[in-house]
């Protein structure tokens, strides 16, 4: 009530004749209150129309009623009044509009939703940001078994509205244009002030207001043209104020550092106190190191650590399609018989699986069995290792029941008459080239287990056992021996002891961990260090599920719980998904970890304590150590008070500017060259650039390589020639995403390159970084070579 204002008679007066100027931005009444003679303060309660919260708005002394907010004589009465990098929705810049941020992929999952008893549910659900229509799909079951489902279409507009165009990911110290595009679908005229948000992380090489004059239905765009600073995922936020309505828009882009990136991680288990040095050069890229310190108390906290970075994955291949439905397959069947599942893991966990699914199947071949790209022949090895995953993804996950009936079947007609396989030979040859291309008991060993582990029971499973058992002595390695151990295991077979006392004598133990050494390549092409774990998972295992060597298991999860890399994986699908299948029937009979009090040093001062109890044991932590790094030594140390004994990881990460010491970029059996045409174009302009893989290794054949590129910010890829390649056969498939071209190749030969071109037309005006090349054996990525990015430069 303007009259119950303290004042003189003039202002509320003035007040009262101008009361529409109380209502703020969202139409919602203001508070306003007398700070002492002629000041008083306007107050909004922000967006969420609640005052006292984080998105309240004060406006300033002068009393001044114009055509919308802007025109009051102060902005924010303090800086954060807006909400400042808060998560409130109405985080704005003073009087200005509502600042759209939220843009999320998918609105809304129920995987549960319960009708009542005439079939009808309401559902209240908050509309994201997003000027779009959602696609709404409903899929219904009744108690008697009957079948319904639903599309729909949601749409959501306004008739004034701004957007950004900016790439998902800038390298640091590139400048581009930014377009910004205006949407005036009003039936009348509008003048419209764009201001952009000056931030830290850019420097504006620009004016930061423009003016554009719209008419009715009009769409334009201008662009700011900013060089960004600093490294990690940022905003970029842009007001549109018109004469009629407004509107603000925030997209979030990631600046990645220029330079090599290089990773350390050391695990071990947490007995007493352990201490590890973390290295950082001095010229490291500032503000793009990282050090963290992950407790893992319980098996579980391993098990489902790595899932979100196995999602980033390629999924080109059938089996690199599996690196991200496998794992949340065996994880959630496990939740879900312990009833330690969350509705928020479920769901996310099925979605995956579900596209996992549809994709697994395209790979299908005519006639039966998988292959990598779905092209003939199929492979028998690839096509076992389907039917295991299709058999434990059925455990939680709708499955055709034809599909695994009809690849046991496919795999059984597979067999010879005395009872073995041969191995497939051509293609990828399921890694089983050069001295293991003719191993026909690992081959056998295999097919049988799968058979043997997805519930089989036709004469062909007899077959395979009886052959095994009569072949023992002609399989001496410990790879083999873990196969054809797993198989007879499975089958139930009492000759099983024998082979896995074998392998107990095969084993290496050092400090308590123990694991076995494979020779040659694994049935998916594992070499090295690869092969090693492999083989070391499959062991245990078997002894495992055999109940014997029980010594032999605990040093081996230790050893492989060890060797888990920085971004919580096993280096390689198969060997993250033996592991995970060892950790998982582990947990099945483990008992519950115990409390402890873990303390994390960093420097010698204490920076985090862990009060864990047995409730709360199964929870991975991570500790956030970045902010305390500094140039050289690290030191970092971990103690532990309590009765058990936890597992730990300290992880860093650097990047080093390319061309400077460990700068340089690595090479390994597979090189890549990339070449442009031209690096300075103007807008519309097309570079055509030529890709060359080699074999570096005299003589050799390398099998399944993975070629990463980077693409340059602003530039639109032209697949006309990607896909002729993929036509006659030089490629089996390729993927682009915002900042990345990936290349399937089954092989490269030594003397005998591959050679790819593609197109890349630009958009916009920039000086930007291609990002590094990047290529490796799939089953092989620590022996990969990397090329130097390319600065490209675009003019109007």
């Amino acid at each position: 009530n303007a009259g119950e204002l303290e004042g003189s008679e003039d202002v509320s007066r003035y007040l009262q004749e101008k009361k529409n100027c109380w209502l703020d931005p969202w139409n919602e009444l203001m508070s306003v209150q007398n700070s002492g003679f002629s000041t008083w303060q306007f107050k909004s309660a922000g967006p969420d129309e609640r005052f006292e919260t984080d998105d309240d708005l004060s406006y300033g002394a002068k009393i001044f009623c114009g055509d919308d907010m802007r025109d009051w004589d102060e902005g924010p009465m303090e800086d954060g009044a807006a909400g400042g990098e808060g998560e409130g929705e109405g985080e704005g810049s003073g009087s200005g509009p509502r600042v759209r941020r939220n843009f999320p992929e998918t609105l809304y999952v129920n995987p549960a939703l319960i009708t009542d008893a005439a079939g009808r549910a309401e559902l209240t659900v908050p509309l994201a940001d997003s000027i779009t229509t959602w696609r709404l799909g409903a899929l219904a079951s009744s108690r008697g078994g009957l079948l319904g489902s639903a599309e729909h279409g949601i749409t959501v507009f306004q008739d004034f509205f701004v957007d950004i165009d900016v790439p998902v990911q800038l390298t640091q110290d590139d400048e581009v244009a930014v377009p910004v595009a205006i949407y005036n679908y009003l039936d009348e005229a509008q003048s419209v002030t764009l201001s952009i948000v000056e931030q830290d992380w850019f420097e504006l090489v620009d004016t930061a207001d423009k003016t554009v004059e719209l008419g009715p239905g009009e769409v334009a765009g201008v662009s700011y043209r900013v060089r960004a600073k600093d490294v990690g995922w940022q905003a970029l936020t842009v007001y549109g104020y018109g004469t009629e309505l407004s509107d603000a828009v925030e997209r979030k882009v990631e600046v990645v550092p220029n330079g090599k990136q290089l990773d350390g991680a050391v695990s071990g288990r947490l007995d007493g106190a352990v201490e590890h040095v973390a290295a950082f050069p001095e010229d490291a890229i500032p503000g793009a190191s990282r050090l963290l310190v992950k407790i893992y108390p319980g098996m579980m906290s391993q098990a489902v650590e790595g899932l979100d970075s196995m999602l980033s994955m390629p999924n080109g291949c059938f089996e690199q399609t599996s690196s991200s439905t496998y794992p949340n397959v065996l994880v959630l069947d496990y939740l879900m018989r312990s009833n330690a599942v969350t509705p928020e893991i479920e769901l996310k966990a099925r979605e995956y699986i579900n596209l996992g699914y549809q994709r697994l199947l395209t790979f299908e071949v005519d006639g039966g069995g998988f292959e990598w790209f779905g092209g003939t022949p199929a492979h028998n090895v690839l096509t076992a290792y389907g039917l295991l995953e299709f058999f434990d993804m059925a455990k939680v996950h709708p499955v055709d029941p034809a599909i695994i009936e009809r690849t046991q079947t496919w795999l059984a007609n597979q067999q010879q008459a005395d009872g073995h396989f041969e191995p497939t030979h051509g293609g990828i040859a399921e890694g089983a080239i050069n001295n293991y291309q003719d191993d026909v008991a690992r081959t056998t060993a295999y097919l049988t287990y799968a058979l043997a582990e997805t519930g089989y029971d036709g004469g062909p499973l007899s077959a395979g056992i009886a052959w095994l058992k009569a072949h023992q002595a002609e399989v001496t390695d410990a790879y083999g021996l873990a196969m054809m151990g797993g198989a007879l295991v499975a089958a139930g077979d009492p000759a099983a002891a024998g082979v896995l006392d074998r392998l107990h004598d095969l084993r290496v133990e050092e400090d308590g961990l123990v694991h076995w050494t494979g020779t040659g390549e694994s049935t998916t092409y594992g070499t090295g260090d690869v092969m090693t774990l492999e083989t070391t998972a499959l062991a245990a295992l078997a002894m495992l599920r055999a109940g014997v060597h029980s010594g032999d298991v605990s040093g081996a999860v230790d050893f492989l719980l060890t060797k888990k890399d920085s971004f919580g994986n096993w280096s390689t699908t198969q060997a993250t998904i033996q592991t995970l299948r060892l950790l998982i029937a582990l947990m099945e009979n483990a008992a519950q970890p115990g409390a402890a009090t873990v303390r994390v040093y960093a420097h010698d001062t204490l920076r985090e304590t862990l009060d864990i109890t047995a409730q709360t044991s199964d929870v991975l932590r991570m500790i956030d150590l970045s902010g305390v790094i500094a140039s050289g030594n690290n030191p970092v140390r971990i103690e532990i008070d309590g009765d058990s004994s936890y597992m730990y990881q300290v992880i860093s990460r650097h990047f080093v500017p390319w061309g400077a010491g460990e700068g340089t970029p690595g090479q390994g059996p597979v090189s890549i060259d990339v070449e442009y045409d031209k690096t300075q174009l103007a807008v519309d302009e097309v570079v055509t650039a030529t890709a060359t893989i080699a074999s570096t290794v005299p003589g050799a054949m390398a099998k399944m390589v993975l070629v990463d590129i980077g693409l340059p910010p602003g530039f639109d890829l032209i697949t006309d020639d990607l896909q002729s390649a993929v036509q006659v056969g030089v490629l089996q498939r390729f993927e682009k995403t915002e900042r990345q071209l990936i290349l399937y190749i089954e092989q490269v030969t030594y003397g005998e390159p591959v050679i790819v071109s593609y197109g890349l037309r630009a958009k916009y005006p920039l000086t930007a970084s291609s990002g590094e090349a990047e290529v490796h054996p799939y089953y092989d990525p620590d022996a990969s070579s990397q090329e130097e990015p390319t600065e490209f430069v675009v003019t109007e």
